[in-house]
């Protein structure tokens, strides 16, 4: 939550998951995001987003499926970037880290 002047901004957890899908899903080669389904997340996911909120910092997990015969590793490097560039444009959060899982 942020505080401002006139009072405070607080971001619910699946905003920020969808804003975390999104971005992965704009970097090239990147087929689907786990858990994230036609614009939606999934309800009692296993596995697919978490994001950790501390203070203003965030620590971010997630599992990609990268198209076939693509770059893992350069795709995965991608979606670090991008994601850290986004969450602190968009949230003024610090992002810690960014641990992609590649299936």
């Amino acid at each position: 939550m942020t505080d401002f002047k006139h009072g405070s901004v607080k971001i619910s957890n699946d905003i920020i998951d969808q804003l975390i899908a999104e971005t992965a899903l704009q970097v090239e080669n990147v087929e689907y995001v786990t858990g994230y389904k036609n614009k939606k997340l999934e309800k009692n996911k296993k596995e697919g987003i978490v994001a950790v909120i501390s203070d203003n910092n965030i620590e971010i997990a997630l599992t990609i499926h990268v198209k076939e015969n693509k770059n893992i590793y350069e795709t995965s490097e991608n979606v670090q970037k991008a994601l850290k560039e986004q969450i602190n444009t968009m949230l003024g959060l610090n992002v810690k880290g960014v641990n992609v899982i590649c299936k």
